[in-house]
């Protein structure tokens, strides 16, 4: 029973170990592409990568903003769809002036994911409405968008 208890131990390491590094692999190449984009200047078109069978990198860099006190960052929509259920994961990626990574707003739905970013103001379009986002102070913790009363808000990770 004690040589089970190990053995179950052991393997229950390896795959986590494995997991772990597959999924520190996947982030990486999602920098990496998010990085190409910003740095071909690519604004506003729809980019898209096969990272692995059946799954991909779906990017648009929006643009760049400064803030008050002179400090640039890169904005850029991003998912990574399965293909084969269509189902993804939407963030909203920031860089700084180095192209380093700052971190992330998680989206529930691509619909969620900011339209245009002109002049510091982020835009959402949620149905019929727009939601303006400043970013002339800088990054905020919170961006709440909503439209008819409902209002969801995404934090940065």
């Amino acid at each position: 029973m004690k040589q089970l208890t190990i053995l179950l131990f052991l393997l229950n390491f390896a795959f986590n170990n494995l997991y772990c590094q597959e999924v520190f692999a996947h982030q990486q190449q999602r920098h990496k592409f998010n990085k190409y984009l910003i740095t071909n200047n690519l604004i506003n078109k729809v980019s898209k990568k096969k990272f692995e069978k059946g799954y991909e990198y779906e990017g648009k860099y929006l643009g760049q903003f400064i803030t008050k006190n002179d400090k640039k960052f890169y904005i850029i929509n991003s998912s990574y769809v399965n293909l084969q259920s269509l189902h993804s994961d939407n963030q909203i990626f920031v860089y700084n002036a180095k192209k380093e990574f700052v971190g992330y707003y998680n989206v529930a739905t691509d619909y969620q994911l900011p339209i245009k970013l002109v002049k510091n103001i982020l835009f959402f379009k949620l149905d019929n409405c727009i939601n303006k986002v400043k970013l002339k102070n800088g990054l905020p913790k919170l961006i709440c968008t909503g439209c008819n009363n409902e209002v969801d808000c995404i934090e940065l990770q």
